[in-house]
């Protein structure tokens, strides 16, 4: 299970272009090339990269959804099948997803000697190492990354090779599930143009949401702000693929949390036009886009929906500490009794003060293992996403106007449903403000 996997993508990573063909040779293989055109098309692929030992899926598969989503916590075992969530979108003619832009690679570099044993080594050395072995992994990972650009040429030649190699248990002792996350860190460290150009090379060819979303980080390390609509592209261009069912079993939430982090106001629209796929995901990244640019399509969602789906309303209960928009849309659906029971297991814990976080996360730097964090499990394109307990993190203010704020909403509504998770709420939230104000002198 150890040994590499081969990694199937569109072109491989790290490609120099072919030598110069001449006139004559070019006119030649032309009218070969314009034929092959339309079957070329058919067979690209672009895959993820498999954990070691399993085989990636071929784009033509797919898989069916299921109809139904199974809502599983960490404290009940047993799931509860409900219907399948998401948010209501208007049918509209899909957009076709930006393709990463394309750039143009460097000259190939041969490879030093000294770099590339470094990067074999790295690469055969990180499986279930024994703490002496991971302390000499760590001191070859800063070797490379202080050889500075002479290193790019020997991981260029690396992931050239589209395989991977998973560190099994060697990941919680060196920090890197696998060896090409490891390198594409080493390349974040390095920075400059060459390590750059290679980490957009790779965005552009590799399939797995994990890969693009740790690219992302390490290329806005490199240079900030300077490739955001390559990085943007990357992620769209596989939700893209994922949207036709040809990443079977795949968890795209690192997708979503690049559109999320780096996409601002302009992925509002390409994040709408996922929300019946991928609910949550969905609703948790219009959430958290910076200036509540999301804001008012959740708002939408839920006041045009003939059900407001429990995502969209979980989504606005978050947002509800910063945003009146959100606030005032929430209050409204609970005098008209518009949130149903199912929908109320996850807003509770919200309105109390918990934060709903991607469990596949890679961007978010507050992942948290509590025991009493609450996960939950959607079958549904397979979401998965925790609450994670935050009340006691908020200031003795902040406390106060959340409680006045669900008081306003127990004013609204008799329901008994509504009134019970208000209440729960409301409980979560005054004993974190005992617990806060109890050690905290007056006046701070």
């Amino acid at each position: 299970m150890n040994s590499d996997s081969n990694k199937i993508s569109r072109r491989p990573s790290g490609a120099t272009p072919a030598s110069p063909v001449s006139p004559s040779i070019r006119a030649g293989i032309g009218l070969a090339a314009l034929a092959c055109a339309g079957a070329a098309a058919l067979l690209w692929s672009r895959h993820p990269v498999p954990q070691s030992g399993s085989l990636p899926p071929s784009r033509t598969e797919s898989v069916a959804t299921d109809s139904t989503a199974v809502v599983a916590s960490a404290h009940d075992p047993t799931p509860s099948t409900q219907p399948a969530v998401g948010i209501e979108a208007a049918d509209s003619p899909a957009k076709p997803q930006p393709a990463i832009e394309a750039t143009t690679p460097l000259p190939a570099a041969e490879p030093s000697a000294d770099s590339r044993r470094l990067v074999e080594a790295l690469v055969k050395s990180g499986v279930n190492p024994t703490p002496e072995a991971a302390g000499e992994w760590r001191e070859m990972h800063r070797k490379l990354v202080q050889l500075g650009a002479a290193a790019v040429p020997a991981i260029r030649e690396y992931l050239a090779k589209n395989t991977e190699q998973g560190f099994g248990d060697g990941k919680s002792m060196l920090g890197y599930p696998s060896a090409r996350l490891a390198l594409f860190d080493a390349l974040g460290q390095i920075g400059g143009p060459e390590a750059v150009r290679l980490m957009l090379d790779t965005a552009a060819s590799t399939a797995e949401p994990r890969e693009i979303a740790t690219l992302a980080r390490d290329i806005e390390t490199a240079a900030p702000g300077q490739h955001r609509q390559e990085i943007l592209g990357a992620a769209l261009d596989v939700i893209g693929i994922a949207t036709k069912d040809q990443l079977p079993g795949a968890d795209v939430a690192p997708l979503f949390e690049v559109l999320q982090q780096y996409g601002g106001t302009g992925t509002v629209a390409d994040l709408e036009k996922t929300s019946n796929k991928w609910g949550y995901y969905a609703a948790v990244a219009l959430a958290g886009l910076p200036e509540g640019a999301g804001i008012p399509s959740l708002v939408r969602m839920v006041r045009e929906g003939t059900a407001p789906g429990a995502p969209a309303l979980a989504a606005l209960a978050q947002a509800a500490g910063d945003s009146p928009e959100a606030r005032d849309a929430l209050l409204d659906q609970i005098r008209q009794n518009r949130v149903s029971p199912y929908a109320w297991a996850t807003i509770t814990p919200i309105l109390g003060g918990s934060v709903l976080r991607f469990t596949d996360s890679v961007l978010d730097p507050s992942l948290v293992a509590e025991k009493e964090v609450q996960s939950f499990h959607i079958q549904y394109n397979n979401q998965n996403f925790y609450h994670s307990p935050n009340a006691t993190a908020l200031p003795p203010d902040r406390l106060r106007e959340r409680i006045t704020f669900i008081d306003t909403l127990m004013s609204a509504t008799s329901d008994p449903v509504t009134v019970a998770g208000l209440t729960s709420a409301r409980t979560t939230l005054t004993r974190a403000l005992d617990q806060i104000t109890a050690v905290t002198p007056p006046g701070n």
